[in-house]
């Protein structure tokens, strides 16, 4: 179970002199933790050098990678470090699946697939200087979000990199201490006024869209740690309460932001 402080208001509503308004909010806390960074690349002496793609976001400084979608590996290739009919075995981590070889490359001679591992066996002789080999591999499927260190391999040099393995339906959160107010509309049952130019040229609250209209607002607090939090908001002067209008609910996620556990 999250130590986080939960969220989700529905609002008070005020009235003045057949002027009504609405107060919602929002109460989201979560907790977060500062991730790493993720190695950019591997070099590997006397063999190919590979680039690792970025993911499709960042949470907590790592990459994220999310069920079901591809991403594509760079395999960099130098005539004058690798010899001609070099044999280079990429190994891919746990979690990621090579469905097919790459498209044919002038200086490859051919490619296989194995169980997690590429094996590129180039040309003698090497026909280009240089070169790169696009290698496409998709994420597994997942059973919920997580925080994982991998290892990719070439010819038995290893690099290890943290990253987020994503459930494809998963909404991760990453959030510092804070809070606000402002307009909200919810399904046009309580549309937000609309600000007017009046014919002196100066930007007015049109009187007939505000008089007899409920107007919403939401109030937000997020906090990355468990705590109790008092929300006091001030009436202007003319408004009351429209009495049975607020309610309150809660979302809250795990302690890394990643799996949301509750709402």
């Amino acid at each position: 179970m999250p130590t986080a402080y939960p969220g989700v208001i529905a609002a008070p509503k005020r009235r003045w002199s057949g002027f009504s308004a609405l107060l919602a909010g929002l109460l989201t806390a979560l907790l977060v933790v500062t991730g790493f960074n993720a190695t950019p690349a591997m070099a590997a002496n006397g063999t190919v050098d590979i680039e690792f793609p970025t993911g499709s976001a960042n949470h907590n400084g790592q990459p994220v990678y999310i069920e079901g979608e591809s991403y594509t590996l760079t395999i960099k290739y130098n005539r004058d470090q690798i010899p001609a009919g070099h044999v280079a075995v990429i190994s891919v981590p746990k979690g990621f699946t090579i469905k097919e070889a790459p498209a044919a490359n002038t200086a490859v001679q051919e490619f296989t697939l194995g169980n997690g591992t590429l094996t590129i066996k180039f040309k003698d002789p090497i026909p280009v200087a240089n070169g790169a080999i696009d290698l496409k591999f998709t994420v597994d499927t997942i059973t919920e979000s997580s925080e994982q260190t991998i290892t990719w391999g070439v010819n038995g040099n290893e690099t290890s990199q943290t990253i987020i393995f994503k459930d494809s339906a998963d909404e991760i959160r990453e959030v510092d201490d804070k809070g606000w107010k402002s307009g909200l509309e919810k399904d046009d049952t309580y549309p937000f006024p609309r600000p007017v130019i009046g014919k002196d040229g100066i930007v007015v609250l049109d009187p007939e869209a505000f008089l007899g209209k409920e107007i919403a607002y939401a109030i937000s607090v997020n906090s990355k740690d468990a705590r109790d939090v008092v929300i006091t908001d001030t009436l202007a002067e003319g408004m009351t309460l429209v009495s049975g209008s607020f309610s309150l609910s809660k979302i809250w996620w795990d302690a890394k932001g990643l799996n949301k556990l509750g709402f």
